[in-house]
């Protein structure tokens, strides 16, 4: 990887991970449904202005326009509002761990709905830890029966499965249009969802009494951790590819933990850190990272029956 990107690598986990502080910032005094319509409207004219200005491609597909609708809804909308209610109850930093199990959840659903993946001892063992690292942040919480904070690591666990889901249907059903048109039509189409649910709970006018910090937040958050984020994102899949892309995982949570830590003065307990550690070292284990070719070998395919030969690999919709 060369230094420029890997700086474009650095800078997108540092931009990512602040989101969660971003968010925190906002949900104390505007509704979580504002403040996700705010940063997909933002997103969307970062997104669609880079398609304009390039003179990007539409995809040509009337059925892909149906995929990129649920994408907004599974991949974009809902997991946006679940973050940002779920940090009503629990710190940044937590949020920022939780939701680093996205690769988890996807080397779950891969097994079952992609043909070319496969559960190997590496994988497996991954898995454990990872989700180890899960009961381990959120042990805390349980043990003082923290009824809130449950909630709030629930909701972010639960838009980590969406985020997951949402990869999958993207590598089955979009493929061969350029990615940044694909990203912009479907946060368009989660701006489409969201703006009569805006305009229903939470009108825009709440914003007015928000401060300058509140509106840097709000800016950076949408124009930087949104649309330029993802334009970086695109653009590092096409350089280094989407393995290499994927170590962006790995920066997201320390970023969020830290800045929580530093910026919000937030608690930054034995189990978060432990629990940081379990998931990070899950992530890798199931990423098959610096791992013997013993430990990579394949165990059962998608249909749950033992693999003989891995498949050529389906091109991912990036």
């Amino acid at each position: 990887m060369k230094l420029s990107q890997f700086a474009v690598l650095l800078a997108l986990g540092l931009t990512w991970g602040s989101s969660y502080l971003f968010i925190k910032v906002l949900v104390d005094d505007i509704d979580p449904i504002l403040v996700v319509g705010g940063r997909i409207l933002f997103g969307v004219l970062v997104l669609v202005s880079i398609v304009r200005v390039r003179g990007l491609p539409l995809p040509r597909r009337r059925a892909t326009y149906g995929w990129l609708f649920f994408m907004g809804t599974l991949g974009t909308a809902t997991p946006f509002f679940l973050i940002s209610w779920s940090e009503e109850y629990i710190d940044s930093g937590t949020a920022a761990v939780l939701n680093s199990t996205v690769p988890l959840f996807v080397a779950i659903l891969s097994i079952w709905f992609l043909s070319d993946e496969y559960l190997s001892p590496a994988k497996i063992l991954g898995l454990c830890v990872g989700f180890a690292g899960v009961a381990v942040l959120s042990g805390g919480d349980l043990l003082n029966f923290d009824r809130d904070a449950l909630f709030g690591d629930a909701l972010m666990l639960i838009a980590s499965l969406s985020y997951g889901l949402a990869a999958i249907v993207a590598r089955r059903h979009l493929r061969g249009d350029h990615p940044i048109s694909l990203a912009a039509c479907q946060f368009s189409f989660a701006l489409v969802i969201m703006t009569p649910l805006v305009l229903l709970f939470e009108p825009p006018t709440e914003a007015a009494h928000l401060s300058v910090k509140e509106w840097g937040a709000w800016l950076a958050l949408g124009f930087a951790g949104t649309g330029l984020a993802y334009w970086a994102y695109y653009w590092l899949i096409g350089e280094v590819g989407a393995v290499r892309t994927t170590m962006v995982t790995f920066i997201l949570p320390a970023v969020g933990v830290f800045l929580g830590w530093l910026a919000l003065d937030e608690d930054l307990g034995w189990n978060a850190l432990a629990g940081l550690v379990l998931i990070l070292a899950g992530i890798a284990l199931v990423m098959e990272l610096a791992v013997s070719r013993r430990w990579r070998r394949p165990l059962l395919n998608n249909y749950g029956s033992r693999r003989g030969t891995v498949s050529a690999a389906e091109p991912a919709a990036d």
